[in-house]
C-alpha cells in the first residue's frame, strides 16, 4: 500500500509538471496570437488560465495531503515500534519479576492485589488470576498479628510516601518485609510494592556468627575473670582458716570473717552473672534500660582486660537517660568496640564512652587514643573477615557484627580516625518510647 501511494504521487507530480510546462509553452504562443486575434481568443485564454489555476490548487492540495499521509504514516510506525519496545520491556520486567525467589506483591491503597510474581503464586498454591483483585488480608496466609504489622507499615508508607521495613516471625519462619511506594499516574490509585523475603536461614547464621564472636570475647575475658574470681576465693579460704583457729568467744573476728566471706561470694556471683549474661544467645526483645548503669556494667565486665592492658575507661552519661533497645544486641556492639579500642592501644591509653539524648535520637560516642585507622582502610573495616590484626588475634567479624546489629536496631554507625591520634565511633539510634515498643 505504501509503495503504491508513493508511485501514484510521483506519477501525478510528473504529469502535473508536464502539463504546466506545456501550458507555459502554449501560453507564449497565445500571447502572440492575442495581438492579432479578437475577443473570442482572449476569452478562451482567460478560461484556460482559470482552469490551470484550479489544477495548480488541486496539485498543491494533493501534495499537502500526501505530506500529511507520510507524516502520520511515520508517526504510526514510530508509535508501533515504541509500543513493541514497551511490550518487550514489560515482558522482560515480568520475566525478571517472576524469576525472583522473594514474594513480590503489588497492591493499591485499599489493600487490593494488583500483581504478583510466580514465587508468591506458588507459595499460596493458587493461579495468578484467582489472586489478583483479592484483598491482601484474605490471601496472605499469615497470623492475624503478622498481617496487622504488615498492613500498618503499608498504610504508613502510603501516608508518608516513603519506603518502610519491618521484620515478622511467622510460625517459626522469619520474614523481612519491604514496602516501596510506586509513582502512579494521576488517573490511577496509589500503589505500593510489598516484598517479603524469607530470611530464616540468614538470621540463624547471623545469630550463630554473633554467638561465635561472643565466645571469642568470652575467651579473651577468661584470664581476667579467672584472676578476679581467684581473689575472692583466696579471701574466703583465708577467713575460713581464721574461723577454724579462732575462739568461739571471739565474736568480732567471726563477724568480720563472715562479712568478708559474704562480700567475696557476692563479688564472684556478680562476675559469673555478667559472664553468663554476655555468653547467652541474643534475643530481639526490646526493653527499657538506664543507659548510664548499662554502660557502667559493660565497663565493669571488661575492667580486668582493660587493667591488664593499662587502659583507662570512663563513662560520660546523664543518669536519667533511658533507652528502649535490645539490650543484648547493644551490649555486643559496645563490647566489640571496647575490645577493638583496647587492642589499638598496646601501650595503654584512654577510652571514653559519651552518651547524649536529643529529641528524636540517642547518640553514643566511643573514642580512644590508640594508633588510629589508616584512611585507605576506613571503607573496609565493616566488611566481614577484614582485619589488620594477626590471624590468632582477630577474626575480622567484630566490626561487621557491630554494623549489622546497629542496623537491626534501626541505628547508624560512623567512624572518624586519624593515624596516631585515635578513633571515634559514633552510634546514633532513634529514640523510642516504651509504649511504642509494646504496640
Amino acid at each position: 500500500m505504501k509503495k503504491k501511494v508513493r508511485i501514484a504521487f510521483i506519477l501525478f507530480t510528473l504529469i502535473s509538471f508536464s502539463i504546466l510546462f506545456l501550458y507555459n509553452q502554449s501560453q507564449d504562443q497565445t500571447d502572440i496570437y492575442q495581438q492579432i486575434a479578437g475577443d473570442a481568443l482572449i476569452q478562451k485564454a482567460i478560461s484556460d488560465r482559470i482552469a490551470i489555476i484550479i489544477y495548480i490548487f488541486a496539485m498543491v492540495t494533493v501534495c499537502i495531503l500526501y505530506l500529511v499521509y507520510e507524516f502520520y504514516r511515520v508517526m504510526y510506525h514510530e508509535l508501533a515500534d515504541r509500543m513493541e519496545l514497551l511490550d518487550a520491556s514489560r515482558n522482560d520486567l515480568q520475566t525478571a519479576y517472576d524469576s525472583v525467589a522473594m514474594f513480590f506483591i503489588e497492591i493499591d491503597d485499599q489493600m487490593t492485589i494488583i500483581n504478583i510474581n510466580n514465587a508468591f503464586s506458588e507459595y499460596i498454591g493458587r493461579m495468578k488470576n484467582s489472586i489478583i483483585g483479592q484483598r491482601l488480608q484474605s490471601v496472605l496466609d499469615f497470623r492475624e498479628n503478622s498481617i496487622s504489622v504488615i498492613t500498618a507499615k503499608i498504610r504508613e508508607s502510603f501516608e508518608r510516601n516513603r519506603s518502610e521495613r519491618t521484620e515478622i516471625d511467622e510460625a517459626g519462619k522469619v520474614y523481612e518485609a519491604f514496602i516501596y511506594p510506586m509513582n502512579a499516574a494521576t488517573d490511577r490509585s496509589k500503589r505500593a510494592l510489598l516484598i517479603l523475603n524469607n530470611v530464616t536461614t540468614l538470621r540463624a547464621t547471623e545469630r550463630q556468627m554473633l554467638q561465635d564472636n561472643k565466645m571469642i570475647a568470652v575467651g579473651q575475658l577468661a584470664a581476667g575473670v579467672a584472676h578476679e574470681i581467684r581473689n575472692p576465693l583466696g579471701i574466703i579460704r583465708n577467713y575460713c582458716y581464721i574461723l577454724k583457729n579462732s575462739s568461739e568467744y571471739d565474736r568480732a573476728i567471726i563477724e568480720k570473717a563472715i562479712v568478708s566471706i559474704e562480700k567475696a561470694v557476692d563479688k564472684s556471683g556478680r562476675i559469673i552473672d555478667n559472664l553468663l549474661d554476655f555468653s547467652r544467645i541474643s534475643s530481639n526483645v526490646r526493653e527499657t534500660v538506664n543507659l548510664s548503669k548499662f554502660l557502667q556494667a559493660i565497663i565493669a565486665l571488661e575492667q580486668n582486660v582493660l587493667d591488664r592492658k593499662n587502659v583507662r575507661a570512663a563513662v560520660d552519661c546523664d543518669e536519667d537517660i533511658e533507652m528502649v533497645t535490645a539490650a543484648e544486641a547493644l551490649e555486643i556492639i559496645l563490647i566489640n568496640l571496647i575490645i577493638n579500642a583496647s587492642d589499638a592501644m598496646p601501650q595503654g591509653g584512654d577510652i571514653e564512652i559519651c552518651a547524649t539524648q536529643n529529641e528524636d535520637t540517642i547518640q553514643i560516642l566511643v573514642s580512644d587514643t590508640g594508633t588510629g585507622i589508616p584512611e585507605d582502610n576506613l571503607g573496609s573495616i565493616f566488611n566481614p573477615f577484614f582485619t589488620t590484626k594477626e590471624k590468632r588475634d582477630g577474626s575480622g567479624l567484630g566490626l561487621y557484627i557491630v554494623y549489622n546489629e546497629t542496623e537491626k536496631l534501626g541505628g547508624k554507625i560512623e567512624v572518624e580516625s586519624k593515624p596516631g591520634k585515635g578513633t571515634v565511633f559514633t552510634l546514633t539510634f532513634p529514640q523510642q518510647r516504651s509504649e511504642e515498643n509494646e504496640q
